[in-house]
């Protein structure tokens, strides 16, 4: 399914900061949000618009890796032993809905869990009862 204007212009914005992790991290929002829509469809609309970021299908948690600018993207794919068609054929996949959210759950430490609210009214503290 082809990305909404909304989706299309968020990571063509990502692809301006020419900046791999924030292309990542909207690539794996759009998914998220939208999971009809692969990975595919978002280099499609980055090769639309001539844009550096590549997707290099693999077999990462996130099913794939943003590499910058042509010279990379042939790279990538060598290393991969891929062909372009067959990189395509990888980026059509739709990854299961949970191999998608994996990495951010991984994200979660203890450190994070202690500022939770713990119990009572969210962000009411006793000083404030």
């Amino acid at each position: 399914m082809p990305l909404s204007l909304q989706h299309r212009y968020a990571v063509l914005l990502a692809d301006r900061t020419g900046d791999v992790g924030t292309i990542t991290t909207v690539v794996i929002e759009v998914l998220e949000v939208s999971p009809e829509t692969t990975l595919l469809d978002i280099e499609t609309a980055l090769r639309d618009a001539d844009r550096q970021a590549y997707l290099v299908a693999n077999s990462t948690t996130a099913g794939f890796e943003v590499v910058l600018g042509m010279p990379a993207w042939q790279a990538a794919l060598a290393d991969a032993g891929v062909t372009v068609e067959q990189n395509w054929a990888g980026l059509s996949r739709i990854a299961p809905l949970d191999q998608r959210t994996a990495l951010p759950d991984q994200c979660l430490n203890s450190a994070e869990a202690d500022v939770r609210p713990q119990g009572g009214s969210p962000g009411l503290t006793p000083m404030d009862v």
